[in-house]
């Protein structure tokens, strides 16, 4: 009886430790200021045809801000 005590003893204190430290708020930057960075300055968009093969290039965003931003 001692022995099943102690597991359930140790099962809620695992789980009261569980729920007060698994959540928290992420805090959000709407401040105009806030900027991102790209990795280039200009995009051209064109017409993808299915039987001609396409070039494709990568664009990066760097946001070098300490925090979640928030863009419209």
């Amino acid at each position: 009886m001692m022995v099943i005590r102690k597991q359930l003893l140790f099962v809620l204190l695992a789980a009261v430790i569980t729920f007060f430290s698994s959540c928290k708020k992420d805090k959000i930057d709407t401040a105009p200021s806030s900027t991102l960075s790209f990795s280039t300055d200009t995009l051209f968009f064109d017409t993808v045809f299915t039987t001609i093969g396409s070039v494709t290039q990568r664009l990066v965003v760097y946001n070098t801000n300490d925090g979640i931003l928030q863009i419209d």
